[in-house]
């Protein structure tokens, strides 16, 4: 979007210093028409001929003329107006080849052309209009018009060309060709050069207009079709708006191509199509859109096209609005290009709907007024399509589409109801001992192994694993998800299911993300289910087990594990995290939730990894979790922004190994990080390297049936030949908080477990700490286990001394904390240090600020989270 504040100075610098000169003297009635002023009424009209485009009034009569003026109509009648110009400032500044101070209408009659002066300057302004209006102009008439500003050129701070300047064209019928003449300007850091075809208010009911930006070259370069900066309301006729090439020539300076540049849009009817063109600068503070709006772009009727090289509309303008009338349906495709384009989410639309969110850098918008299809009196039930390794599903619970799986391959040949692996009914999508490893459905360059757009449910019916394609390649992004839904997923069935996103590798400039899962929301009712991403390597890098912006486990077995992520750019990220989500309620079964190893190549770049990374609430109740973040700069088993809350079951949280060889202080390991931790019955045991349990506001412990036992130490056990605790063993040698056991409700301040690198909460102290550990994080035959102890080769293994790249490379000084370098109790496979003098509250609230985030609103620079 241009700068509009020097536009509006300037314009109300020509208010206030440089009105026209005859805006004081005219009587109401003359206009100037090639330089010649006419002044007429509707009892003596004034006539005038055109000849090789000047005007005279010279053997002009009612029955001989090419121009008639009445005092509120000017008729041409296939005149020619080339030459002589109205002086709009009394000097050679500014003209316009017909200009009126007054409400008119011109009323075209066969075929006229208007062409304004060209105008050389080096005053403030140099300006040329073909048609300048100082009140609204009127175009209705059964000829045509074309209209066109001339060449401005020169040393001037401000140079505009507009084949139509008015307070508001008002067009009714007729054909009208506007456009603005060059525009060249070579002075000052602040000059601006613009050209339009229409610089005014626009109302179109009818006839066609087509209004095309001419060529801009300058310090601030501007080509737009229709300007202004009121409204545009199109209920009728035709109207194409095109800019076109827009040149800034300085290091910083602005290039501005758009089709229309308006406060606000409205069509109702008609057809509209705007276009952005080329803009091009030595920065890059260039633009081209087809539409740029400050308020609102409001779509009712009629039909719709607008194309720009960086985006149909505007992304920092105003809201994209669709408002069917009654018994009308609006179709919305959008994409790269007309060729590419797909209806968008919700189309057609027959209800109000704000779009903006659904076209975001789109460059090809349509839409279409249909009339309103009548519901079927018994309309099927989610006959959505779905996607199965690349296959197209389309089915109904009267008739389902079935198919086989060979050796990972999906069709439907040969499937039927009692031969199959995959059955889709239109809202449940079953998968009977399938393998889905090949084929792929690709949607904007991404690539998924499922894809459904509507909610649907995955019944699990024996052993079913799923896949999402591999991505290599230097020269583009990588994108790669098992299964991905536009809004809800729910997984039940007794079988088990495993999925994971694919692999990526791209280029130091591109980003790089995989997800086993990506959905709306997900929830898990019951079955096994094991989700993991992919690992990851580009420029930027994130993968996740789970993706969505809510998550619900009611039950069964989950395991969500991040795979590894390494960025290779400068200034880059990685994530790695079990579970990413706005919110998560776990009300059932087993989860075990792990980040994966994030690491960097390039320079000052932030990693992190998250057992569950989680931008809201946490809700533990009657279910068993462990959470485990892997090697990062920053690694937590646990991240809630908002509360973490348990009420009943089993919680284990466990930061990894906090690594940053270009600072060794800016590295942070914690259990639990929360804006608030509330604990009021069941149990949870949180230690890290850095942290045990950290939270920004309070600690309230509110037992709902029995008393709450609170163990804290400063450091904790590690299991023999591995690097995670032994839960019983360290909370024996752990000591109660004073005031332990709790049987009231308790608050404590951020610095209560200070210090404590293993924090533990009970309502039964007389059972062991970890009742039933639902997986071995430390299982060598796990895959997603980052600390195999068993693979001394295993390149993603925290401990091997033989990977040169490895940054935990036990016998560098800076070895992280927690590391077995750093153990010294041999009996019980060692301890952690105590890294904090007391507490670290400081360290984390640096570490998350550095990299853009914060403990109580998490906000992280160019990272380009996928939006469930």
């Amino acid at each position: 979007m241009k700068k509009r504040f020097t536009a509006l100075l300037l314009s109300l610098c020509l208010l206030l210093t440089l009105t026209p000169v005859s805006a004081f003297a005219a009587d109401g009635d003359a206009i100037y028409v090639g330089g010649v002023e006419l002044t007429g009424s509707a009892s003596a009209p004034a006539y005038a001929l055109t000849e090789d485009g000047a005007v005279t009034t010279a053997g002009a009569d009612e029955s001989s003329y090419n121009i008639k003026w009445d005092g509120s109509t000017l008729t041409l009648d296939d005149a020619t107006v080339t030459q002589g110009a109205y002086a709009l400032y009394g000097d050679d500044s500014g003209g316009a080849a017909i200009f009126c101070e007054t409400d008119f209408e011109i009323e075209p009659v066969g075929s006229n052309t208007v062409f304004g002066p060209d105008v050389t300057g080096s005053n403030v302004f140099c300006e040329s209009y073909g048609i300048f209006a100082e009140s609204d102009l009127v175009i209705a008439g059964s000829g045509s018009l074309n209209v066109t500003g001339g060449r401005v050129s020169g040393a001037s701070f401000y140079q505009q060309s507009s084949g139509i300047n008015a307070l508001t064209v008002i067009m009714n019928s007729g054909t009208v060709t506007a456009a603005g003449g060059e525009a060249v300007c070579d002075a000052g850091s602040t000059a601006e050069s613009n050209s339009c075809g229409i610089d005014s208010d626009l109302t179109v009911s009818g006839g066609m207009l087509i209004a095309t930006g001419g060529t801009a070259t300058g310090r601030t370069a501007i080509s737009v079709g229709i300007s202004n900066y009121g409204d545009v309301d199109i209920s009728g006729g035709t109207v194409t708006a095109t800019g076109t090439a827009a040149a800034a020539t300085g290091e910083s300076d602005y290039a501005y191509s758009y089709g229309i540049d308006a406060g606000s849009i409205t069509v109702s009817g008609g057809t509209m199509e705007a276009a952005g063109g080329t803009a091009t600068a030595p920065s890059e503070n260039v633009h081209s859109y087809g539409v740029a709006i400050f308020a609102g772009f409001q779509i009712s009727g009629g039909v719709v096209t607008v194309t720009g090289n960086d985006s149909a509309v505007d992304p920092d303008g105003g809201v994209v609005h669709i408002t069917p009338q009654t018994g009308e349906a609006i179709v919305v495709q959008a994409g790269e290009n007309a060729q590419n384009a797909a209806q968008i989410s919700g189309s057609p639309f027959t209800e109000s709907t704000f779009i903006t969110d659904l076209i975001p850098g789109e460059k090809y918008l349509y839409s279409e007024t249909t009339e309103a299809s009548t519901p079927s009196p018994d309309p099927p039930v989610n006959e959505a399509d779905v996607y199965v390794g690349g296959v197209e599903f389309t089915g109904s619970a009267s008739a389902p589409v079935y198919a086989v799986t060979e050796n990972g391959a999906v069709t439907t040949a040969g499937a039927d109801e009692s031969n199959y692996n995959i059955k889709w009914d239109g809202s449940t999508l079953t998968f009977n001992n399938a393998e889905i490893t090949c084929g792929t459905y690709t949607d904007y360059g991404e690539e998924y192994a499922v894809y459904c757009e509507t909610d649907f449910e995955i019944e699990l019916v024996g052993s079913n694993t799923v896949s999402g394609p591999d991505i290599a390649g230097a020269d583009t992004d990588g994108v790669s998800y098992g299964i991905y839904g536009e809004e809800a997923l729910v997984i039940s069935g007794s079988g088990s299911l495993n999925v994971t996103g694919g692999r990526i590798e791209v280029g130091d400039e591109y980003y790089a993300y995989s997800s086993g899962i990506n959905a709306y929301s997900v929830t898990i009712e019951s079955g096994e289910v094991s989700a993991s991403g992919g690992a990851v390597t580009g420029g930027d890098a994130e993968s996740y087990g789970i993706s969505a912006a809510e998550v619900a486990i009611e039950g069964g077995e989950l395991t969500a594990a991040g795979g590894t992520a390494t960025c290779t750019g400068e200034y880059a990220y990685a994530y790695s995290s079990g579970i990413y989500s706005d919110g998560i309620t776990i009300t059932g079964g087993t989860l075990n939730a792990r980040g994966g190893v994030a690491a960097d190549t390039g320079g000052d770049a932030y990693t992190y990894s998250f057992g569950l990374e989680i931008y809201g609430d946490v809700l533990v109740n009657s279910a068993n979790v462990y959470a485990e973040g892997s090697q990062a700069n920053v690694t937590t088993g646990i991240y809630a922004e908002n509360d973490f809350r348990i009420e009943s079951g089993s919680v284990l949280a466990f930061g990894g190994r906090a690594v940053n060889q270009a600072d060794p202080d800016w590295a942070a390991s914690a259990g639990v990080v929360a804006y608030n931790a509330i604990l009021s019955g069941g149990t949870l045991a949180a230690a890290g390297s850095t942290d045990s349990l950290y939270y920004e506001t309070e600690l309230i412990i509110r037992p709902e049936n029995e008393a709450i036992t609170v163990r804290v130490l400063d450091h904790w056990i590690a299991e023999e030949n591995a690097q995670t605790p032994d839960w019983n063993s360290t909370n024996a040698a752990a000591s109660e908080l004073n005031g332990s056991p709790f049987t009231a409700e308790t608050v404590f301040p951020g610095t209560a477990t200070a210090g404590m690198l293993y924090f533990s909460a009970t309502d039964d102290p007389s059972a062991p700490i970890v009742p039933t550990d639902p997986s071995d994080p430390t299982d060598p035959s796990d895959p997603t286990d980052p600390t195999d102890p068993s693979d001394p080769t295993d390149p993603t293994n925290p401990t091997d001394p033989t990977d040169p790249t490895d940054p935990t490379n036990p016998s560098d000084s800076a070895a992280p904390t927690g590391s077995a370098g750093q153990s010294t109790n041999t009996a019980k496979g060692g301890q952690s240090p105590k890294t904090g003098e007391s507490g670290n509250t400081a360290l984390w609230f640096l570490l998350l600020a550095a990299s853009g985030l914060s403990v109580a609103g998490i906000l992280v620079s160019g990272r380009r989270k996928r939006e469930a």
